[in-house]
């Protein structure tokens, strides 16, 4: 991953969008993306939700967002990112709320487990630009082909 580019799994992306997890995934994305800002570009394997909720509010606030990723924004932040967390809850990460509420994000192979969608290999992952990811769900769908 660099400034201009995040690495997904095409796959993972494509069936999650097409099983209707579409929310779910882009969080995941999203969540992965703020952990590694936040840890020196390396992934912990985690993030706490307020962190993850004032990074989605930081993106929001850009002029050059699209309609859709602002109105995503407004449907996630502060009230629908419950019901995504519960939704992917032990398909994409795990919640902890011993310290302070966080995300314990689940790697690319056990996504892949969780949901059902058989093996995956490291080769499915793709460079799209972050700004798709920024852009919502429907952005990230359409960068992977979905």
């Amino acid at each position: 991953m660099d400034g201009n580019t995040v690495k997904v799994p095409h796959l993972i992306v494509q069936r999650a969008v097409a099983d209707g997890r579409s929310e779910c995934v882009w969080l995941w994305l999203f969540g992965k993306k703020v952990d590694a800002d936040n840890h020196g570009g390396h992934s912990a394997g985690w993030v706490e939700i307020a962190e993850l909720k004032k990074a989605v509010m930081s993106v929001i606030k850009k002029d050059d967002l699209s309609d859709e990723m602002i109105g995503l924004a407004s449907i996630i932040v502060p009230i629908g990112i419950r019901r995504i967390i519960s939704d992917g809850d032990g398909l994409f990460w795990t919640v902890s709320r011993h310290d302070s509420p966080r995300l314990f994000l689940f790697g690319y192979a056990r996504v892949a487990n969780e949901c059902g969608y058989g093996f995956y290999s490291h080769i499915d992952r793709i460079n799209i630009p972050v700004t798709a990811l920024f852009n919502g769900h429907k952005a990230l769908a359409d960068a992977v082909g979905k």
